[in-house]
């Protein structure tokens, strides 16, 4: 009986830990002279370095973007400083396979999930990290639990350990969740 009230608590108590995380890195709101010029869309771009390309409705640079942006990259608040359109990221992502990029701005987020392999970026829609997870309990129903855990912790660990803070892919979860709902 003790053990199983251990884990009950333990699967309360870790959860919030992350949570609490989550929240701590809000931000005050300050006036910038960048909200003047919003950014419409963005995509990541890896021909030359990890770059940020602010991008029109026909899929073209946004030229006019200029200044400090400011992005949340796989859970870290980053102020991205743009010129021409484009804005090269930060040696801390140089290591990072799989970015979580989101902006927001007065009337709207922009979110955005890239999987980058050498020089290329590819694009993850969110409907994925629902489809996956199903096709694993439907596996799961099919074969042994052992089984089951063993790929979601994998998929779990996938995007912890390519560079992405657990406590952002919690929020990422949490978001395509409500996103698609």
């Amino acid at each position: 009986m003790n053990r199983r009230m251990n884990r009950v608590i333990l699967t309360i108590i870790i959860p919030l830990i992350y949570s609490f995380n989550a929240v701590s890195q809000q931000r005050e709101y300050t006036f910038s002279l960048s909200e003047m010029f919003p950014i419409t869309d963005f995509r990541l771009d890896n021909s030359n370095g990890y770059v940020i390309q602010a991008i029109t409705k026909d899929d073209a640079v946004d030229q006019q973007i200029e200044g400090i942006y400011t992005f949340v990259i796989n859970g870290y608040i980053e102020n991205v400083s743009f010129k021409n359109g484009q804005a090269p990221l930060s040696k801390n992502f140089k290591s990072s396979e799989i970015f979580y990029i989101k902006h927001e701005k007065s009337s709207e987020t922009l979110r955005h999930l890239y999987y980058s392999v050498s020089s290329w970026t590819i694009p993850i829609p969110f409907w994925m990290l629902i489809i996956i997870p199903i096709l694993f309990i439907v596996m799961a129903m099919f074969i042994k639990r052992i089984l089951f855990l063993l790929l979601l912790i994998g998929f779990v660990l996938f995007f912890i350990l390519q560079g992405m803070d657990v406590g952002a892919f919690i929020n990422l979860l949490k978001e395509t969740i409500v996103h698609l709902i």
